[in-house]
């Protein structure tokens, strides 16, 4: 929580802590709570044969401390899901200065560090008082020659360390697999904070050596630089991030005192409101022999806090006990609140307390070698490449024709790029958009040298803006990346706080293996990147801009959910595939054999049956199960057919399932190769509404004077596959063009391992898909309405959306109902919802495996980008 104590809170000291605490107690009780009452009505009706059984019994029973630093307050909670992570945090009033979000990997069963639950463990709270969280970066180098494998090898050099270590006391620590801009956390739980960051200072001090497979990665960063380099002596970390804190409740207890030892040293940096310094003379503190005022122990200093107050005894080397820390810090705070000084928060702002913790130089171990600045060697590379196009394009979008103020914001664009390629701490986080600024430069400078050749002076506007637009996708795209390493939060697309950036780069990559069939596909070989812009709009689209000779300007619009959601990742796939149909559109030049290609429901169908082959394995049950269930969820009001009677609703409905069949009947006929000419057969398509939703069938749905919902689709589809013949005829030779080929036979250039690698993460997203989606539409059960006493069978089974049933389900107790799916559509939500605790946490381990999958592979395309700009260095390009 953001560190204004108790400006924003009524009451004193541990009044406003119990404040901040119910306000994330109840949140978190209520989620929980709600998940719970659904599951046990689950039960007790009877149809899936389940028993009761609890939650995890950590999850949603946060901890809370009290932390010194920037913040004011630090919350740890379990949680079996990535969605009440966003969902609680964006409702919780205070600010939420930083939040980092994790999975708990499992070691040895010999193993010294705690597992999750153990944390929550009385006995652990009670006698281990204190809290050191520590955040650690990965080295970029190791990242890159295999971001799973590296991740891997330093948990387990990490477990080597700490059973090895017998200075750290008291302390406990647990291991946190981080998904945010550092990968690994270390939660540490002590009586002494110096047991905690000695620990620390060792870790700190690993290196490549201490790694089973370091000739390996060796080997791959040899292969990636050009050369080869000794890893052995270089460490692991780049950059470590720390906070401290202690048991709120302990905070506010004398008995706390009985488990807290040590000593440190500490200042108050205060920001005093302007004319005010004298009013805070008056404020206690409390050292080893009790109350005194201020003195001439304040000072004045620079930076945003610009009262500092040393505790202890004002020499260069003083120490305070932390008992005396802490005692000193909740009296200041609490008199700052206290009713007869109300008005001092207009004298104090802010409260910021920084620790010193003094421990021994030799609990480092051994001194390390020196070893090779490998990165220090390639960053002049890499900010010359930048540079050295900056400079090429200073004078052509002046000869273009582009505006000044445009012009402007381009090459400050490539300056930032170049700031950061040159931040030891921040060079490898934006090598994943090379290849969308490589394009957007080739587009700039050989429109400029176009348009100079005809002597034009100025572009076209719509070019300009799509220039414009292009611009602000890389910038925003920079921005997500690099915002948490130069220490400034912000929050993404509004809501997006933090914490997540691994799984921006998780369906990133999911992007870029797309690209790559795309590339092996086009016959110019041509630098094509496709970055994701964050924003506020629901779902998924894909924008396709060509300016002038050069390559397509193109990227992906993605609400959060779609970055949270491991199941909607197919969606990227989706998405690419509309990119190249508009491309084969647009290379081909000639109109005569892609007549009607502009129409969307060719484009639809194309994109559909690529999504179907290349993910869902020709899977046509699962296929259009998962969209049907995806279109519920971006439908608000969804629910029966006879409480909707949208016409709107049933015509999207409509369009959807007859681009799917259309793509299943084209895809069928492809893998079988007995025909060149797909059928469109309306009984095959009666076939695969029975197969896929049963309840099409029921005469007592949506019946008017068209009949019932099954004869209005099947309908509707006689006239879509009129339609779509007519272009069959023209955009055959394309179609088959695409997908007679295997669309898993990446570009040759990539790896044999990252091929293995895509294919195995793309078949494993396909079955999570099919996981969630079993028994997706079976014999779903009614309800009754009632308003007119009749029973309703629903068209899905939402969680009620009404006001009288807000977040509930209405299990009806009646044995012709059959059973529930274990996943259900959550009418509004982001996510299927599930109530049954053991379905959570495996569709959760399922996400965590996914969500590593893709950013290993994500990471050593990057490698990738890596090479080709130094091999650009080298060429002078």
């Amino acid at each position: 929580m953001d560190a204004e104590w108790s400006r924003l809170h009524d009451g004193v000291g541990a009044e406003v802590f119990e404040q901040l605490r119910d306000d994330v107690d109840s949140r978190c009780r209520r989620y929980g709570s709600e998940i719970q009452q659904n599951f046990s009505k689950m039960c007790q009706s009877g149809r899936n044969h389940i028993k009761s059984e609890p939650l995890h019994t950590s999850a949603y029973s946060p901890l809370h401390y009290a932390i010194f630093g920037r913040a004011d307050h630090l919350v740890l909670a379990v949680f079996d899901d990535f969605d009440p992570v966003h969902a609680i945090a964006s409702e919780i009033k205070n600010g939420v200065a930083d939040l980092s979000v994790g999975l708990c990997p499992s070691f040895g069963s010999n193993h010294r560090l705690l597992a999750v639950e153990q944390i929550f463990e009385p006995t652990t709270l009670a006698t281990l008082p204190l809290i050191t969280f520590t955040k650690f970066k990965l080295d970029g180098i190791g990242l890159m020659c295999g971001g799973c494998r590296f991740h891997a090898g330093v948990l387990t050099a990490i477990e080597s360390l700490y059973q090895k270590c017998n200075d750290h006391g008291e302390s406990k620590s647990v291991v946190v697999d981080l998904l945010g801009l550092e990968e690994i956390g270390l939660l540490t739980f002590c009586r002494n904070y110096s047991d905690a960051m000695s620990l620390v200072y060792r870790l700190r001090s690993l290196t490549y050596g201490s790694l089973t497979d370091s000739t390996s990665l060796e080997e791959s960063a040899s292969s990636i630089i050009g050369r080869k380099v000794s890893l052995k002596n270089n460490h692991l970390f780049r950059w470590t991030d720390s906070c401290l804190g202690i048991s709120s409740k302990e905070m506010w207890s004398e008995s706390m005192f009985n488990n807290v030892c040590g000593n440190l040293h500490a200042t108050l940096n205060i920001t005093v409101s302007p004319g005010h310094e004298q009013a805070i003379m008056e404020y206690p503190l409390v050292d080893e022999s009790g109350n005194h005022e201020l003195d001439e122990s304040l000072f004045v200093c620079t930076g945003r806090e610009d009262i500092r107050i040393e505790l202890g005894n004002r020499t260069a080397k003083s120490v305070i006990s932390t008992k005396a820390l802490i005692r000193t810090v909740r009296d200041f705070v609490t008199s700052c609140g206290k009713s007869d000084k109300k008005n001092r928060w207009r004298d104090i702002t802010e409260i910021v307390t920084h620790l010193e913790i003094p421990i021994a130089v030799e609990s480092a171990g051994r001194p390390v070698e020196k070893h090779d600045a490998i990165a220090l060697e390639l960053l002049p590379k890499l900010q010359a490449t930048i540079l050295r196009r900056l400079a090429q394009l200073r004078t052509v979008p002046k000869q273009a024709g582009v505006p000044v103020v445009l012009r402007r914001i381009i090459e400050h664009l490539y300056q930032v790029v170049s700031v950061h390629l040159n931040d030891p701490l921040a060079w490898d986080s934006v090598l994943d958009l090379w290849d969308s600024l490589d394009g957007f430069h080739a587009t700039l400078t050989q429109l400029g040298k176009e348009l100079d050749s005809l002597h034009y002076c100025m572009i076209e506007s719509d070019a300009v803006r799509e220039l414009a637009n292009f611009a602000t996708v890389l910038a925003d795209a920079i921005s997500h990346r690099t915002a948490s390493a130069n220490n400034r939060r912000i929050d993404m697309a509004l809501d997006f706080r933090g914490g997540f950036e691994q799984l921006l780069h998780s369906a990133n990559g999911v992007t870029q293996l797309a690209l790559e069939i795309w590339k092996s596909l086009r016959t110019r070989r041509e630098p094509i990147g496709t970055p994701t812009l964050v924003s506020f709009f629901p779902g998924t689209r894909a924008f396709y801009s060509k300016v002038g000779p050069g390559p397509p300007m193109t990227y992906i619009e993605a609400d959060v959910p779609h970055v949270l959601n491991v199941a909607t990742f197919c969606d990227y796939f989706h998405e690419v595939a509309h990119l190249i149909f508009k491309d084969i559109a647009v290379e081909s030049g000639d109109p005569s054999p892609i007549s009607g290609l502009e129409n969307g429901l060719v484009g639809e169908v194309f994109a559909h049956t690529f999504t179907l082959r290349l993910v869902f394995g020709n899977d046509k049950s699962t296929f259009v199960t998962h969209y049907l269930n995806t279109f519920h969820m971006h439908v608000a009001g969804a629910g029966s057919i006879e409480q909707t009677k949208d016409d709107d609703l049933l015509l999207r409905l409509s369009d959807f399932l007859n681009e799917a069949h259309l793509a299943i009947s084209i895809s069928h006929q492809l893998c079988s190769l007995r025909s060149r000419d797909p059928r469109f057969d309306k009984v095959e398509f009666e076939e695969t509404l029975d197969s896929c939703w049963p309840l099409l069938g029921d005469s007592t749905m949506w019946r008017d004077h068209r009949g019932t919902l099954k004869e209005f689709l099947v309908s509707r589809y006689r006239l879509a596959s009129q339609e779509f013949q007519k272009h069959w005829k023209n955009i055959k030779n394309i179609w088959l063009g695409v997908f007679e080929r295997d669309l898993g036979d990446f570009n040759h250039d990539i790896p044999r391992k990252i091929k293995k690698n895509a294919n195995n993460a793309i078949n494993e997203l396909a079955g999570y898909i099919g996981f969630l989606n079993q028994d997706g539409f079976g014999n779903l059960p009614s309800d009754r309405d009632k308003q007119t006493d009749k029973t309703r069978t629903r068209f899905i089974l939402p969680r009620d959306g009404g006001k009288e049933f807000r977040g509930k389900i209405t299990f009806a107790n009646n044995d012709d109902a059959g059973s529930f799916a274990p996943f259900l559509v959550d009418r509004g939500g982001n996510a299927r919802f599930c109530a049954i605790p053991r379905m959570r946490c495996e569709r959760l381990l399922r996400q965590a495996n996914l969500i590593k999958s893709f950013w290993g592979i994500a990471t050593e395309l990057r490698g990738m980008q890596l090479r080709k700009i130094l091999e650009s260095y080298d060429t002078g390009k």
